[in-house]
């Protein structure tokens, strides 16, 4: 059996205008209010802007497959993990209409085997 790490994370970061205005995901081995969501930092706390999620994918030392894919225009934002077909976490949020990307972790130090970015050049200003 796996060892259970249930605080193990990994940070998603989209939308990044400033160090108090972006979203990010938070993926992670627990399921509570502040861990394995999609939150908006816009000058405040941050705010969770999806429905908890009831998957906790992080819970071994396996590497993973992490994608998140937004839609600026309709402000969707779907998070998929490994092989799975459906989104394990969703939320639709207008706030932030650009920015940068970038990755992380609170409280682990999250390795990456490859990061892959892909946008439309209508999106890029």
């Amino acid at each position: 059996m796996p060892k259970v790490t249930p605080r193990r994370d990994v940070l998603l970061v989209v939308g990044y205008q400033s160090p108090t205005r972006f979203y990010y995901v938070h993926i992670s081995g627990a399921r509570d209010a502040v861990h394995n969501g999609i939150f908006l930092v816009d000058n405040a706390d941050r705010r969770r802007i999806d429905e908890r999620s009831e998957v906790a994918p992080l819970v071994d030392q396996q590497w993973h497959r992490a994608r998140v894919r937004r839609d600026v225009t309709s402000g969707r934002i779907e998070v998929f993990f490994d092989d799975r077909s459906a989104p394990i976490m969703t939320a639709t949020d207008r706030t932030l209409d650009r920015g940068r990307v970038g990755v992380g972790s609170f409280e682990d130090t999250a390795e990456f085997l490859a990061v892959r970015v892909e946008g439309a050049a209508s999106a890029v200003r």
